[in-house]
């Protein structure tokens, strides 16, 4: 369904849809997920500001609001980025704000 997606968008879908079906990539989502779940998330979308927990794409504005009131890397454009490098972006933040990928 994502390939076919993909492929619709003039994509090369096999190609993007690849790593996707690497042993350490599966690996490494099955160990977020695990960990959401040890924090407490039950579904997707949910993001951590320090020790609070927010679910839902309509939490997005609590979440904007938590993360304004801290200490943010001068980052313009964070959604431009691949999940990697805003994994590492909100990883190195301060305070503790956690964007786990789930499936």
């Amino acid at each position: 369904m994502i390939v076919t997606a993909l492929k619709e968008a003039g994509l090369d879908g096999n190609r993007i849809a690849a790593p996707t079906q690497e042993q350490a990539i599966t690996d490494e989502l099955t160990a977020f997920t695990e960990s959401a779940v040890v924090r407490g998330a039950f579904g997707a979308p949910t993001f951590f500001v320090d020790d609070q927990i927010y679910f839902g794409t309509d939490r997005l504005r609590d979440i904007e609001e938590a993360i304004s009131a801290t200490q943010w890397p001068s980052y313009s454009a964070a959604s431009a980025f691949g999940s990697d490098t805003l994994s590492r972006m909100v990883t190195n933040s301060s305070p503790a704000v956690g964007w786990i990928p789930t499936v």
